[in-house]
């Protein structure tokens, strides 16, 4: 519930759900990671840090390591975020050879942060035969993105959305695809619904969008 409350912008909400859930289970993973998200949205990076830090010394699983470099990236910390995505693949490995499937997390972590996109897409497009979902869906066509197969990504980006998803990541990612493809009109208009959706979806991405809300104005 939690969850759902943060993506809906309600930090408020969401931080007394996972809260409560830390006072009676200290160690909970999810309510520690979801905690640290409201503390990034608030601003708050240094204890969001320590807060994903505890979640990965828990439980290693990718998206708290790859949470943990992004609000270290946001922090400015460059250096510690890239010792922290080194970790990602190797962890990514370890939980393969135990059978856990987590190929879409390392697609979207090789879409944004690696130097292979065709790669990003190849895990991704597993992910979403596998199992099609929405979150397959919008990985995919973010790793098409960045792999500049934009009338396919736009696709699937679009598909992501098609249930009237209200996810800011997901409006982001729709935008700057629209953005690339110079369809300027849709691009503002998923760009701007992502911050009305949840104003603080993202510490890293956050300012992505804006300045690419701003270019698109500057250039009407």
């Amino acid at each position: 519930m939690g969850n759902l409350h943060f993506a809906k912008g309600d930090l408020e909400t969401a931080e007394a759900i996972f809260q409560a859930s830390l006072d009676s289970s200290p160690d909970f993973v999810w309510a520690l990671s979801g905690l640290a998200r409201v503390r990034a949205a608030e601003g708050e990076l240094d204890e969001a840090i320590d807060l994903y830090q505890r979640a990965v010394d828990q439980i290693p699983l990718p998206e708290f390591v790859i949470a943990l470099g992004e609000t270290q990236e946001a922090a400015g910390l460059a250096e510690v975020a890239s010792d922290t995505y080194e970790l990602v693949e190797a962890i990514q490995a370890l939980f393969e050879a135990n059978g856990v499937n987590t190929d879409l997390d390392l697609a979207l972590f090789t879409a944004n942060h690696g130097d292979d996109p065709d790669a990003a897409v190849e895990l991704a497009r597993a992910a979403y035969e596998d199992q099609p979902s929405i979150k397959a869906a919008d990985a995919l066509g973010w790793a098409l993105f960045k792999a500049d197969q934009l009338d396919e990504a736009e696709r699937y980006a679009e598909e992501a959305l098609r249930l009237g998803t209200h996810d800011g990541l997901y409006l982001y990612h729709a935008g700057m695809i629209a953005k690339a493809r110079g369809d300027l009109d849709t691009a503002r208009a998923r760009l701007s619904e992502a911050f009305e959706v949840n104003p603080h979806f993202s510490p890293l991405y956050e300012p992505r969008a804006q300045a690419a809300l701003d270019e698109i104005a500057d250039g009407s």
